[in-house]
């Protein structure tokens, strides 16, 4: 009886195998946002005309602010409500020296309501400017003008993306604003928000933002 040929199996070496596992773990694993290709975000904001990320922070940095600004509106309310049905001014003197505080407050929860919606913006989206002129254009324009519009502290520029990000300096009002801007064929998109060390802007986003209108106006 003839006897079956001998045949002899390759075991695959460890490493081989861990690099099997390894490439299927990779191709199977959600994309960070950290690694995510910055192309991929762009592309996002030109066609969504806001940030690509998660709007929880945003969400409940409004709600802080309303709600700040809802219980600085009522001890305003209260405060004056009681000193004048009362008449405590003539009994107290010191009541000027709070009263001065309670005013602020009242002014800063009444600035907090009105610029709301801007605060969102800020933290989200894009402000679109048609412009009619092409990417190149659009990135020169701003590229030229940047460091007379804005007191810049510094501002990176990346010319193949048609991307100026601009840093400006710490002011009374802010400790720096961050201003994104995409170059785009006959538009530009622009967001402006704060540094992460302030969470309110008295409004100057918006301010920003119409500085690189004018620019186009």
């Amino acid at each position: 009886m003839a006897r079956a040929p001998f045949v002899q199996w390759a075991r695959p070496s460890p490493n081989s195998t861990l690099e099997k596992i390894t490439s299927d773990f990779v191709k199977r694993a959600p994309i960070s946002r950290k690694v995510m290709n910055n192309d991929y975000e762009i592309e996002y904001i030109l066609e969504n005309k806001k940030f690509n990320k998660s709007l929880f922070l945003p969400i409940m940095k409004v709600i802080a602010l309303f709600l700040f600004s809802i219980i600085g509106i009522g001890i305003s309310y209260f405060f004056f409500y009681d000193i004048i049905s009362n008449n405590k001014i003539q009994e107290n003197k010191m009541l000027w020296i709070f009263m001065f505080f309670v005013i602020i407050l009242f002014v800063i929860s009444l600035s907090i309501i009105f610029n709301l919606k801007n605060e969102w913006d800020s933290s989200i989206n894009f402000k679109e400017i048609i412009t009619r002129k092409s990417k190149e254009e659009n990135y020169r324009i701003i590229d030229d003008n940047a460091n007379l519009v804005f007191k810049m502290s510094n501002i990176k520029k990346e010319k193949k993306k048609n991307m100026l990000v601009i840093y400006t300096q710490i002011s009374l009002w802010t400790y720096g604003d961050i201003i994104t801007i995409l170059c785009d064929e006959n538009r530009v998109l622009v967001n402006s928000k704060a540094s992460n060390n302030q969470i309110f802007s008295y409004g100057i986003q918006r301010k920003n933002i119409s500085k690189i209108e004018k620019l186009f106006s």
